[in-house]
C-alpha cells in the first residue's frame, strides 16, 4: 500500500514539477561543428572552433549553401584560451 501511493506521489509530482519553463531554444544557440588546438610559433596554443553560419536570406531559392564562421583564439593555457573567446564573439552555445 506505502509503495503504491508513494509509486503515485512520484507520477503526481513529476507531471506537475516537469515544464519548459528552462528550455534553451536551438534557433537562440548554435552547434559546434569542430574544435581544434594547435600550438603556434610563439608556444602558444591557438584554439579554433567552427560554427554553421545562419543563412536567413529567404530570397535565395537555390539549393543550401554550408557556410561556417571560424573563430580562432590564442592563450597559454586551454583554459585562457576560451576566456579570451567570451560571449561577444561567438554565439550562444
Amino acid at each position: 500500500m506505502i509503495y503504491r501511493l508513494t509509486f503515485i506521489w512520484a507520477a503526481i509530482l513529476s507531471i506537475i514539477l516537469a515544464g519548459c519553463w528552462d528550455q534553451r531554444l536551438l534557433k537562440e544557440h548554435s552547434l559546434v561543428l569542430s574544435i581544434g588546438y594547435d600550438r603556434g610559433n610563439d608556444e602558444k596554443l591557438i584554439k579554433t572552433v567552427t560554427f554553421p553560419k545562419n543563412n536567413n536570406d529567404s530570397s535565395q531559392q537555390s539549393a543550401p549553401v554550408n557556410k561556417s564562421k571560424v573563430l580562432s583564439m590564442t592563450g597559454d593555457t586551454v583554459k585562457d584560451a576560451e576566456k579570451k573567446n567570451g560571449p561577444k564573439h561567438s554565439p550562444k552555445i
